[in-house]
């Protein structure tokens, strides 16, 4: 064989396993991924469009996760999910990472997530972290699409953040 031939093949070959070694895992397109929900008890009203899961519940949809003692889904039009309230001693959800980044967690004693704008709304002693990272207020938005983060003003409650260094 040619040197040529053989310097295009290692050369060829270094970049598929470099391609191979560095893909992203990819996750089917959240409207594609089954949403699983395991708890004591479910109550179904198809007139008003509301499920109701009682005792130890958890929700997941892929990474995504939803824990409390009470889950309600709300559904609209073409039988779609709309909204999720999540209530708990706390309510927990966890969210994947971006890439090379630790889950997103959350704690509240009421969880709102809002499909329509991919919105996380914790109501009432709620705290979000990452790795070290925190914030801790009465009322915190979180907005997954735009990775945006809000502390809502409440009477006579303040917010706390803690940033650790190199986080």
């Amino acid at each position: 064989m040619s040197k040529n031939f053989l310097t295009l093949f290692f050369i060829f070959l270094t970049l598929f396993i470099n391609n191979v070694l560095h893909a992203e895992k990819k996750e089917p397109p959240e409207e594609k991924t089954p949403l699983k929900i395991v708890s004591d008890k479910a109550d179904f009203d198809d007139k008003t469009g509301i499920a109701t899961y009682t005792g130890k519940v958890i929700a997941t949809e892929g990474e995504k996760r939803i824990e409390g003692n009470q889950l309600k889904i709300y559904r609209g039009k073409n039988n779609k999910i709309e909204k999720m309230v999540a209530t708990g001693t706390p309510a927990i959800f966890t969210l994947p990472p971006e890439i090379n980044k630790p889950f997103i967690k959350g704690h509240a004693l009421q969880i709102d997530y809002i499909v329509e704008d991919s919105t996380v709304i914790l109501s009432k002693e709620a705290e979000i972290s990452q790795n070290k990272d925190s914030i801790v207020g009465e009322k915190i938005i979180y907005n997954l699409k735009t990775k945006m983060l809000r502390s809502e003003p409440v009477p006579n409650k303040r917010t706390t953040v803690i940033i650790h260094p190199n986080s």
